[in-house]
């Protein structure tokens, strides 16, 4: 993905040669130049009046249907260009990278009156614990805090779909929020002695615990309460004109079907170009983004009907039988067989479209065939798995309208949190941290110059290049001062102010598990929230989304 975005020659970044953008400005002009080129940027009349529907209703429904959202609607009608933010629903709405996606699609098309956003809510995942828990920052914890759905309810659903995931119980959840109420306030008590502050963060945060209850009030399933949270957010407070696009809605499922059908046609020819492109990582030095399959590999899951399932997916096998194919798969809860048996020149699923769902290779491109997105906001999973998918698909399907992809940018900042340990840590005199963090200042000063004097797009090459360097040398800047922490974290030389390093590499670098690293895996959107306020909640992302900014690369403010 580096590669791309540099321009540089490879085999691997070939292939996304005209996916990946440059910069914010790019991505509107390479996804209109592509739209163009590909002379699709018009879907058929039925598709277009079932998806304009769905999107009207699932908006309208949510309460979100405001004046720039009929804008948008206005926009998909008129075969204008569509800019998809996508995520599986979050417990309580999600770390803070959800709001970096939406912050990312808002700023994309503010850049053109031609683009809209619409949110693609992938409720077709499995409950498992990345969906159903969240972590959150805590002044003397190395880990933060978790919060989570009710044990019992992830009990009984793990494993199915997570749209079956009901609504935490009321008692549960009046609970949970009073949990998250008191360590958010310990942590404001430790850091912050001066009474106004205080008292705005504590504003700030019970303004936060009622939106979870408004939403949570309105809303009938878990899936929506997502949905609310984070719409009112975008929609609401902030006016972006989201549309919103739920992939279980029936309606939406039902013009999958041809999708579906082509991609099962077309399966061997699939596995042999799955096969070919992960050979192509291996031979130049890197690991494939997505696992080995075998020639039975079917490109799509399937969700047992049986009630008391709640959609548990089943990864389906093919065996030819002649002019058919037999698609067979073992539900994981009921150990009942299912089987679908069709034509493999001309398949037919239509009976069996409602059990269909998407797998990370195929989902993108299901979407493309339908919604038509020009641009999709990725993430970092999402981005490692589309150097395999999106060569894979267009070679599949050469006529697919396929979108640029971009990458958002991670940013990390300070929070009252971080700069009370940060002062604790300087008093204490540690060697090398204090030179550390001026280091890491003066590139931060320089790209807050730069943001300042950007006026206008004549000299957009010279201020993406110039942001490219910045960049990197803040990069740099901030591994140097997570290897100063870690330094002495290791020799345990300084035990005096090792506890206070251990929270400090915790809430700026997100370092709670070996397995996890960056500070968006512990902070939440609610971390934004006392920030900013609720209002505001994503100046800090529409601040740094300037025109010129490179996708992919690290910002600290």
């Amino acid at each position: 993905m580096d590669q791309a975005i540099q321009g540089l020659e490879s085999p691997i970044s070939r292939p996304m040669a005209n996916f990946i953008p440059r910069s914010i400005h790019h991505s509107i002009t390479l996804a209109k130049k592509n739209m163009e080129m590909g002379g699709q940027t018009k879907m058929d009349g039925d598709t277009l009046e079932i998806l304009g529907n769905i999107y009207k209703t699932t908006t309208g429904d949510l309460g979100l249907l405001t004046d720039q959202a009929r804008t948008s609607l206005e926009l998909f009608h008129e075969g204008k260009y569509g800019i998809e933010v996508a995520h599986q629903p979050k417990f309580l709405g999600g770390e803070r990278f959800v709001v970096n996606k939406l912050s990312l699609g808002a700023a994309l098309s503010a850049q053109d009156p031609e683009f809209y956003p619409f949110f693609y809510l992938a409720d077709y995942d499995k409950v498992h614990a990345e969906l159903t828990k969240t972590h959150f920052p805590l002044v003397n914890s190395s880990t933060g805090f978790p919060l989570s759905v009710d044990q019992e309810d992830e009990k009984r659903f793990d494993g199915a779909g997570i749209r079956y995931l009901p609504l935490p119980p009321q008692e549960y959840t009046e609970s949970l929020l009073n949990t998250l109420r008191e360590n958010y306030l310990f942590s404001i008590n430790t850091c912050v002695q001066e009474g106004y502050k205080g008292n705005l963060l504590e504003e700030r945060l019970e303004s936060a615990i009622r939106h979870l209850k408004r939403t949570l009030h309105a809303s009938r399933s878990y899936g929506e309460w997502f949905l609310r949270i984070i719409g009112t957010i975008t929609n609401i407070y902030l006016d972006h004109g989201y549309i919103f696009l739920i992939s279980s809605n029936e309606d939406y499922r039902k013009i999958l079907t041809p999708h579906y059908e082509y991609i099962l046609q077309h399966r061997e020819r699939y596995i042999q170009i799955y096969q070919e492109i992960q050979e192509t990582f291996t031979n130049s030095g890197f690991s494939s983004p997505l696992r080995d399959i075998k020639e039975d590999f079917v490109p799509f899951f399937y969700e047992c009907p049986e009630k008391s399932c709640h959609g548990h997916r089943i990864q389906l096998s093919a065996t030819k039988a002649g002019s058919m194919i037999v698609l067979q798969g073992k539900c994981p809860a009921c150990n009942m067989l299912h089987e679908i048996v069709t034509s493999r020149s001309h398949p037919d699923l239509a009976d069996h479209v409602m059990q269909l769902t998407p797998r990370v290779e195929s989902r993108q491109y299901l979407v493309s065939k339908t919604s038509i997105p020009a641009i999709h906001v990725s993430g970092t999973g999402e981005t490692r798995y589309y150097t395999m998918s999106m060569p894979l698909m267009k070679r599949l399907d050469p006529d697919a309208m396929l979108p640029v992809i971009h990458f958002y940018n991670k940013v990390t900042t300070n929070t009252f949190i971080t700069r009370y340990l940060e002062g604790r840590i300087i008093n204490s005199g540690l060697n090398g941290f204090l030179d550390a963090i001026k280091e890491l200042m003066k590139k931060v000063g320089k790209f807050n110059q730069l943001v300042r004097k950007y006026e206008d797009g004549t000299k957009m090459e010279k201020f993406l290049n110039e942001t490219i360097g910045i960049l990197k040398d803040m990069n740099e800047a901030m591994k140097e001062l997570e290897s100063t922490c870690q330094h002495h974290v290791e020799s345990k030389e300084n035990g005096k102010v090792l506890h206070d390093l251990d929270y400090y590499l915790a809430n700026l670098f997100g370092q709670i598990a070996p397995e996890r690293h960056g500070q968006e895996s512990v902070f939440h959107w609610i971390d934004l929230c006392m920030k900013n306020g609720l209002s505001k909640v994503t100046r800090d992302y529409m601040h740094v989304y300037q025109p010129w900014l490179p996708p992919g690369l690290q910002v600290f403010l």
